[in-house]
């Protein structure tokens, strides 16, 4: 994640997650707890270091799909979507009428090539 205001991003346990099964537990939910490993926010400086000139800034919404597995696809995804909208937006109407913008892009990282 790229911001050089990186107070202005939540902290990135409250916007990512390993998407590691977990068992019931205090210790257990810390192995969700990304590392730098798995995402940290850089510099608009870094990411021209890293990126070189090929890297855009995407404005609009991301959702970031917790998805592991293909049946899960359209109920996971579209609950993932109401609720990221809905808590979003507390006047979003029951037709799923928003003020937000819409999707731009999302995120799978947690499938592997079997699913």
């Amino acid at each position: 994640m790229v911001s050089d205001e990186p107070w202005m991003v939540p902290d990135i346990r409250f916007i990512y997650s390993k998407g590691v099964s977990i068992q019931p537990g205090p210790e257990a939910a810390e192995t969700c707890i990304p590392s730098t490993e798995d995402i940290r926010i850089i510099s608009g400086s870094e990411a021209k270091k890293l990126f070189g000139v090929g890297a855009q800034i995407m404005g609009g919404v991301t959702v970031h799909a917790l998805i592991t597995h293909y049946y899960h696809w359209s109920a996971g995804l579209w609950f993932e979507f109401w609720r990221t909208y809905s808590s979003l937006d507390t006047a979003i109407t029951s037709k799923g009428n928003t003020t937000l913008p819409t999707v731009r892009r999302l995120m799978f990282n947690h499938l592997d090539a079997f699913h």
